[in-house]
Formats: structure tokens, sequence, C-alpha cells
């Protein structure tokens, strides 16, 4: 009776595989961050525009800039329509707040506020000046 050897992949084709497989994970995961990294700098870029017009916007109406950020949140702006309608609305919306009220940045750090000067910046290392 002759044996028939069952087809199976060889410990060396096993070990190939993975060492490719690991390869392209490594190359593609250094692509994902740099992605990520870029995605979060045009977001800080776009808060920091959206918080420095609603700033101005704020400053605006009430004559002032607001002591805290978390006031252009809790403080609604009224709106009249051409039609007759009322609209209220928020100087800013905002997600990201951790448990001190603070508005975080993109990178999850608090923006940091000067309310003599109306100042906003992002404590994050390498974007403090934009």
């Amino acid at each position: 009776m002759a044996h028939r050897r069952k087809k199976a992949f060889s410990l060396v084709e096993l070990v190939l595989a993975l060492i490719i497989v690991g390869t392209l994970v490594v190359t593609f995961s250094g692509y994902a961050y740099i992605a990520l990294k870029v995605a979060r700098e045009k977001a800080l870029q776009q808060e920091l525009m959206n918080i420095r017009m609603s700033l101005e916007h704020y400053q605006l109406i009430y004559g002032e800039l607001p002591v805290r950020l978390p006031e252009l949140m809790n403080k609604s702006l009224t709106k009249r329509s051409s039609d007759g309608k009322i609209f209220y609305e928020r100087f800013l919306e905002f997600n990201r707040i951790n448990a001190a009220g603070q508005l975080l940045d993109p990178f999850m750090h608090p923006y940091r506020y000067d309310p003599q000067k109306g100042l906003i910046y992002s404590e994050v290392l390498g974007y403090e000046r934009w």
C-alpha cells in the first residue's frame, strides 16, 4: 500500500509568508501614522481658525472678550432670518472637552487662551505659534 503524502505548506514557506506580511504591516503602519498626523494638523488649523473667528464675533456682540473659552459654547447668539424666524445658535460648537471644561485640540491637549490679548494656541510642541 502506497502512502500518499498530504500537500501542506512547509515551515520555510510559512516563515517566508509571515516575513512578507510583517514587512507590509510595518510599512503601511508608518504611512498610516503620517497620514493621521497630517489630518490632526489640518484639524488643528481649522479649529484654531474657527475659535478665533468665534472670539472676534463674541467681541463684536458683547464689546469684550470672554473670560474663558467655554463661554463661547454656553452663550447663544440670537439671529432673525429674513422671513422673521428666530434662530438660537452658539458662538462655538465643540466636541472634545475634558473634565475641567477645557476645549481639547486634535492631539487631546487643552487649548490655552489669554483673555487679555484674545490669543488662543495649542500646547503641542511644534504647534505653539500657530
